[in-house]
C-alpha cells in the first residue's frame, strides 16, 4: 500500500486516515511489520494495519466519504 489518506473502518468508526509504509515493532510480539494508520479527529491516535479495514482507494483532491 502507498503512503496517503484512505477511507478506514477502525473501531466500527469510518473516518480518514493517513498510511505511512513505514517499519514498526509490534510492543506485544516484538516482531517488525510494515504500516501504521495516523488517525484523524479530536483525538488523534496511531493503529496498526491489522486494526484497520480500509474502505477505499488512496484518496484525492475533492473525493468523498464512501458509501
Amino acid at each position: 500500500m502507498q503512503d496517503g489518506y484512505y477511507w478506514i473502518k477502525f473501531r466500527g468508526i469510518v473516518q480518514k486516515a493517513r498510511y505511512s509504509d513505514i517499519p514498526i515493532t509490534d510492543i506485544e510480539t516484538g516482531g517488525i511489520t510494515r504500516g501504521v494508520w495516523h488517525l484523524m479527529g479530536e483525538d488523534i491516535e496511531i493503529c496498526s494495519t491489522s486494526e484497520a479495514v480500509v474502505l477505499s482507494g488512496i484518496l484525492g483532491p475533492g473525493v468523498q466519504e464512501p458509501g
